[in-house]
C-alpha cells in the first residue's frame, strides 16, 4: 500500500510542468567542483576597467546574449572582473560577537571585583583589548573571498530546462 502511494506521488510530480532554471556558474580550470549562483541571489561583483563594487539581485539571465539582468542594470558576463563571496559570513560573525562578549564580560567582572575589594591589575584591560582585537582581525581575514575571473576561472550561463516531451518519456 505504501509503495502505491509513493508511485502515485511521483507520478503527479512527473506530469507537472517543469520551469526552466537559469544558472550563473563559476568554473575553475582543472576542477570538477563549480560554484553556482541562482536567480534571486544577491551577487557582489566588479566590472572590468573599474574599481567599484556592485551588489545587486539577479533577476534574469539571457542565455543567448550572455547577459545578466539585475534589478538596476544589465551586465554582460564577459565584463565581470571579480566576484566577492561571503561564504564564511555566519561563522565569522558568530566568532566576532563571541569574542566581543567575552571581552566585555571580563571587563565587567573585573570592575565588579573592585567593588568587592579586589585590586585591579593589567589583565583587567589586556584581555578585553586582545579579545576585541582578535575578533576584528578574524572578521577582516576570513569574512570575504574574492574570485578573479580570467585565466583560472571563467563564468558560464546555463539554461537547464525540460520540454514536455522529455517529461512524459516520449
Amino acid at each position: 500500500m505504501k509503495i502505491s502511494y509513493l508511485l502515485l506521488f511521483f507520478f503527479f510530480f512527473s506530469i507537472l510542468p517543469a520551469q526552466a532554471q537559469k544558472i550563473l556558474q563559476m568554473e575553475k580550470r582543472g576542477k570538477v567542483k563549480t560554484k553556482k549562483h541562482y536567480l534571486g541571489e544577491e551577487l557582489t561583483f566588479q566590472l572590468k576597467g573599474g574599481s567599484t563594487w556592485y551588489t545587486d539581485v539577479m533577476i534574469d539571465i539571457k542565455v543567448e546574449e550572455k547577459i545578466i539582468v539585475f534589478s538596476e542594470r544589465f551586465v554582460k558576463v564577459g565584463d565581470i572582473k571579480t566576484i566577492k563571496s561571503y561564504k564564511n559570513a555566519r561563522f565569522v560573525n558568530r566568532t566576532e560577537k563571541s569574542l566581543y562578549s567575552f571581552g566585555a564580560a571580563w571587563l565587567l567582572f573585573s570592575l565588579g571585583g573592585t567593588l568587592a575589594g579586589e585590586s585591579l591589575n593589567d589583565l583587567t584591560w589586556k584581555v578585553p583589548a586582545a579579545s576585541a582585537g582578535l575578533g576584528f582581525l578574524i572578521k577582516k581575514l576570513f569574512y570575504t573571498r574574492k574570485y578573479r575571473i580570467g585565466k583560472k576561472r571563467r563564468l558560464r550561463v546555463l539554461d537547464i530546462s525540460f520540454n514536455k516531451d522529455m517529461q512524459l518519456g516520449y
